[in-house]
């Protein structure tokens, strides 16, 4: 019964924050909707090499900020691999990657079985927090 209540305030909470998010942070109400999250890697400095002999070390913010949207647009690109699929790999690199036929492939059953069904099986998909204690009371029954 404590469960279901917590549920329910949960998803209030979290339909209030959905609604909020839409009027006042769209980019967060677009992210929560489709289940992404915003990662990012915090640059405090930055050294730039573009003149030979000329280094130059960035620490403003902004002037960091403008420095890696350059970096991944001109630096930065698509793969340029020539191996497209497992089969296009070397036999060297095709042995490494191959699964060992010798392991049994349900070894992991036993270990996701209970927490995974578990998870599959909830209603709420914004549980921060709370889902871990959730997937620790299954694996213990």
């Amino acid at each position: 019964m404590e469960f279901d209540n917590y549920k329910q305030v949960a998803m209030k909470a979290a339909i209030a924050e959905r609604n909020s998010n839409f009027y006042e942070d769209k980019g967060k109400f677009i992210r929560n909707s489709l289940n992404h999250e915003k990662r990012s890697i915090i640059l405090d400095r930055v050294l730039i090499t573009d003149i030979p002999g000329n280094p130059q070390l960035l620490i403003a913010s902004d002037d960091i900020h403008k420095a890696a949207i350059k970096h991944f647009q001109n630096v930065v690109g698509p793969s340029r691999s020539p191996f497209k699929t497992f089969e296009d790999l070397p036999n060297r690199w095709k042995n490494r990657y191959t699964p060992i036929t010798s392991i049994d492939s349900n070894i992991y059953l036993m270990v996701e079985g209970a927490p995974l069904s578990k998870i599959q099986k909830m209603q709420i998909y914004h549980f921060p927090g709370k889902w871990w204690e959730i997937v620790e009371n299954a694996t213990l029954r």
